[in-house]
């Protein structure tokens, strides 16, 4: 986790593609195998480089590789007056 926390930061200080750069590193980690965060993590750097559909891939392998689930939006009733 502590090399996905420096890419951010690289991220944040020169650029994006320098974080991308550090994530793909990453693909190798056994330690990383399993997460969902690399993928989300590098969906959000290609976003933030504006390239909009290569962003959309790495978000169903993130979401796959999550443990959580989603929820379910609920209605919420109107008041009476």
């Amino acid at each position: 986790m502590v090399s996905l926390n420096r890419a951010v930061a690289v991220a944040m200080v020169h650029g994006p593609a320098a974080g991308l750069d550090l994530i793909a590193t990453l693909e190798t980690d056994e330690r990383m195998a399993r997460h969902h965060r690399p993928h989300a993590t590098r969906a959000h750097m290609l976003e933030l480089l504006g390239e909009h559909e290569a962003a959309v891939a790495p978000s169903p392998e993130a979401a796959r590789r999550t443990t959580s689930t989603p929820s379910v939006a609920t209605s919420v009733p109107a008041p009476t007056a």
